[in-house]
């Protein structure tokens, strides 16, 4: 399995793990936030990158919110629910 795959895995099962989901909702919000993002999910090097890249991002604009609230709210934003 792959780094999105793995990290939806835990983040669903663990309690307190706080990771990055780097799906397409959360690749557009990066991109409309002015990072070079692809449109599908990436591997390896480029992942880790970018999900870095993404939770220092986030971290500074909805603090106090752990990463798997914050996907739920882009998620909800990207899909038209709110």
């Amino acid at each position: 399995i792959g780094p999105k795959t793995a990290r939806f895995f835990l983040s669903n099962t663990r309690k307190d793990y706080d990771c990055a989901v780097l799906d397409t909702h959360i690749l557009k919000w990066l991109n409309k936030n002015g990072v070079d993002a692809p449109k599908a999910t990436p591997s390896g090097i480029l992942y880790l990158t970018l999900e870095k890249t993404y939770i220092r991002l986030v971290r500074s604009i909805y603090k106090g919110m752990t990463l798997p609230e914050i996907d739920t709210l882009i998620w909800s934003k990207e899909s038209g629910r709110i």
